[in-house]
């Protein structure tokens, strides 16, 4: 909750413990001007960077395995297919 423009200190307390206990933050790098060129692209398709992130994860593990693997509203990770054991 803001308060005149602020953020209470106990909310973001709380957010901070939400995202701790149910995200992992991954980084990785790219060249100097491609973040800019990757934020572009997102804004321009609609996207956030991390959706846009998800989404190319989830085509390109589509392309291999025929099914996603990763939940774009961050709702649970899709399990993989498994073969029965006969």
């Amino acid at each position: 909750m803001k308060y005149n423009g602020k953020t209470y200190k106990s909310q973001q307390i709380g957010v901070n413990k939400y995202n701790e206990r149910n995200y992992k933050q991954l980084n990785f790098r790219v060249k100097l001007g491609n973040d800019v060129a990757l934020k572009e692209f997102a804004a321009e398709n609609g996207l956030s960077l991390n959706a846009l992130v998800i989404e190319a994860i989830n085509e390109y593990a589509e392309k291999r395995t025929g099914q996603p693997i990763l939940d774009l509203f961050d709702k649970s990770i899709i399990p993989p297919k498994t073969e029965k054991a006969e």
